[in-house]
């Protein structure tokens, strides 16, 4: 076995290279804090794809949408969260939060610039979903 400033090179990057995210492997750590509504753990995931998406497309704002949790929503908003990301049945952070009461979730989705007509292809736009429910 060679010993040496190459060797010592060679362990190094073989070392980065196995701690590194394999490609096609999601972190989905985010999305399972939001989704348990963990505001602290989503605030310390700093370094974890905002808009990171779950195997049916749902992002960590879907779940902050669904949790009515606004603080966490503000949270991934400053990061970066894109407002207009759709899951698998189409569906955007502000669908979920017009079909869950989400009385102060809706504007705040709307001041940053949500889209309201993006609807699924299987339902109506937010505004029909609110109004189905009361709101």
């Amino acid at each position: 076995m060679r010993s040496g400033p190459v060797s010592g090179i060679c362990f190094i990057v073989c070392l980065l290279a196995a701690s590194a995210p394999q490609a096609g492997v999601r972190d989905l750590r985010l999305i399972q804090a939001a989704q348990r509504d963990d505001v602290a753990a989503v605030k310390a995931l700093t370094s974890v794809d905002v808009n990171a998406r779950a195997a049916d497309g749902a992002t960590a704002l879907h779940w902050a949408a669904h949790n009515d949790d606004l603080a966490m929503a503000n949270l991934l908003i400053r990061r970066g969260a894109k407002m207009d990301a759709v899951n698998e049945l189409g569906v955007t952070a502000l669908w979920v939060a017009a079909g869950n009461s989400g009385t102060a979730m809706v504007p705040r989705l709307l001041d940053a610039r949500a889209n309201p007509p993006l609807a699924p292809p299987t339902d109506g736009s937010p505004l029909m979903v609110a109004a189905r429910i009361g709101n």
